[in-house]
């Protein structure tokens, strides 16, 4: 199955996809954010399909694609940062920290790396409108009460997911979870690609 690492991608060969090793080195990256002032968050950018070819031929214009300054026209309804909720979402669209099955894997950690650059927990990483479509439709089938319906705070200890259980915690991880689901379907209505990332 397909796992995560904010280190170093490798290529599963029976299947031919990109993965990532969900070593301790990633769990011990989470931890150590989770201990300090600082975010590690989901970010998600719409692209057209041949931006991605350029930035596979040209790596050193990925950051201005990402972070543009200033930012161009239309740049905030193209992009979405569910910030610190995409562990606990991934956690229960998937039912592992780390681990899952296309599409819905697809929906926080899948992808494959953009380029070799790692932009602090790993790799910038692509969907082409295919996997986005699939995991559009995916993600409709799982309504926001249907998705928490899943959580279990002990599960969620046990699994030591970067995420803090509180009063307010529920209702942001739901609002960005809708988001995620609308921001999946109006890209896969304009058969766009998808840069997904960890910032």
């Amino acid at each position: 199955m397909p796992a995560y690492s904010a280190i170093y991608p490798c290529k599963f060969a029976s299947t031919n996809r990109w993965f990532y090793d969900a070593s301790h080195v990633v769990q011990s990256i989470v931890r150590w954010v989770s201990e300090r002032p600082v975010s590690m968050t989901g970010r998600y950018l719409r692209v057209a399909p041949e931006e991605i070819s350029r930035i596979q031929s040209a790596p050193s214009s990925l950051m201005d694609l990402l972070y543009p300054d200033p930012e161009p026209p239309g740049y905030t309804s193209r992009s979405l940062d569910i910030d610190k909720t995409w562990h606990v979402i991934h956690f229960l669209l998937n039912d592992h920290p780390w681990e899952g099955q296309p599409p819905l894997f697809d929906a926080v950690l899948g992808g494959e790396p953009l380029t070799e650059e790692d932009l602090g927990y790993g790799p910038a990483r692509f969907l082409g409108p295919a996997q986005v479509s699939a995991t559009a439709e995916a993600l409709q089938s799982i309504t926001p009460e249907e998705l928490w319906n899943r959580y279990d705070s002990s599960r969620v200890r046990r699994a030591d997911i970067y995420w803090t259980d509180d009063s307010e915690s529920k209702n942001y991880a739901l609002e960005n979870y809708q988001s995620l689901r609308e921001f999946f379907l109006n890209t896969a209505k304009a058969r766009e690609a998808m840069i997904v990332w960890l910032a």
